[in-house]
């Protein structure tokens, strides 16, 4: 399992293709935000099944082209969301020589995801008959998986906004001469 602090990705221009999961109400929408003030253009809720059609490296007619920078979410929400899946279909894109890739992870402990979930009175995703922890559980389980394949794992239990800008600046921005502030 990777942390923050232990893998520094560089990400030189030119088209780098970010998948971003993790746990519902951990903050990916900040992070899908983020990414696109930095540039990316940026696809949530996106069903696996459509994510090598989106990110292909060669045109129609064969010619290798560069994507566009491009942050994807992609979670329990999604339709196919299941290790299978990701192994089948989003592996061979992460692992595509030809292209940038990274897997972002955004966690957060059980007991802050319970008090947003609350303060917010949204429903969990996977909570429809049981209550807000029991489906923290359950999506916890069905994404370790995941967790353990990312690239980044980003904590933001008690990680300000401003803190995940400046870590996700200094990992992905796409104009390295920017400074990370």
């Amino acid at each position: 399992m990777r942390s923050a602090s232990s893998n520094t990705q560089q990400v030189a221009p030119g088209g780098p293709v970010i998948v971003v999961t993790g746990m519902s109400g951990a903050g990916k929408s900040s992070t899908l935000g983020i990414f696109e003030d930095l540039g990316y253009e940026v696809v949530d809720n996106l069903p696996l099944s459509l994510l090598p059609s989106l990110v292909r490296p060669v045109s129609d007619d064969g010619k290798a082209i560069g994507p566009q920078p491009l942050a994807i979410c992609t979670d329990v929400r999604s339709r196919q969301f299941d290790p299978q899946t990701f192994r089948r279909r989003i592996e061979p894109v992460l692992n595509d020589a030809r292209l940038q890739t990274a897997l972002v992870f955004i966690d957060c402990d059980d007991a802050t995801l319970q008090r947003r979930f609350t303060e917010t009175r949204r429903r969990h995703p996977l909570a429809a008959d049981r209550s807000v922890i029991d489906g923290i559980r359950l999506e916890r389980e069905r994404l370790n998986w995941f967790r353990d394949r990312a690239d980044l794992t980003i904590d933001t239990t008690s990680m300000p906004v401003q803190d995940l800008r400046r870590l996700l600046k200094g990992h992905f921005a796409l104009d390295r001469k920017e400074t990370v502030s």
